[in-house]
């Protein structure tokens, strides 16, 4: 698993240096820089979702910049297999929605439907109700022993909390305190990222070079990966 895993980085790392057209001659010391770094050394040996994640990213980034009408359906249609965890793929999927992305909505839709079918023919047509009931319980779970070392935006909640906490304020308001300033975070990321998906929209409208205006769309990666716990 951990060489499909290596496979995976390599693809994206490959996709995304001729997406900004990387010098061949910085190719190398790039990739050797970026395979060095802690989060991608412990998401390959210990089995995180990093490397699928950016290669289906970058794979449909580098899609949908060929500006085909075509593409964009199959864009949404690679992007869409982000909904294996849901929570990655809703960030860029509402963002498209925003921007009016019917066809990359398509692809998208395509691919949640293929899903659906394959829960269906395999656990029944409500498998829905049964992923998000396990999942829940493998949730709780995880954040009992992992609590302390999520690395995501949804560990902003109990950092907040003990810090409204440890300035007296009581458990409803520092809950209430808590949630409501990460989801100001949320959303304050959520704009970023429409703006500069706006600034990228208008690029490739009219038809400019796309390795610099590229690196707008990626946003999504980052932002996208931090929303699930302990994505590394």
């Amino acid at each position: 698993f951990t060489s499909f895993l290596f496979s995976c980085y390599t693809i994206a790392v490959t996709s995304f240096f001729s997406l900004i057209n990387l010098d061949n001659k910085s190719y190398l010391p790039t990739f050797a820089y970026l395979i060095s770094l802690s989060p991608i050394l412990i998401s390959l040996f210990c089995a995180q979702n990093t490397a699928i994640s950016l290669l289906i990213i970058i794979l449909a980034t580098k899609l949908y910049c060929s500006s085909k009408r075509a593409s964009s359906f199959l864009a949404g249609l690679i992007f869409g297999l982000l909904l294996y965890k849901p929570q990655l793929a809703a960030p860029g999927l509402l963002v498209m929605l925003l921007s009016g992305e019917c066809i990359f909505l398509l692809g998208a839709g395509t691919t949640l439907l293929i899903y659906y079918l394959l829960g269906a023919l395999l656990l029944g047509p409500l498998w829905p109700l049964t992923w998000i009931k396990s999942a829940s319980a493998f949730a709780q779970g995880n954040y009992s022993v992992n609590a302390h070392e999520i690395a995501s935006l949804t560990g902003l909640k109990p950092f907040f909390y003990d810090l409204f906490s440890s300035a007296g304020l009581s458990a409803q308001k520092s809950s209430i305190s808590s949630i409501a300033l990460t989801v100001a975070i949320y959303l304050c990321c959520l704009v970023v990222c429409f703006m500069k998906f706006r600034a990228f929209q208008k690029h490739r409208r009219d038809k400019k070079p796309s390795s610099e205006t590229a690196k707008q769309l990626l946003l999504f990666g980052p932002f996208a990966i931090l929303l699930s716990p302990q994505s590394l």
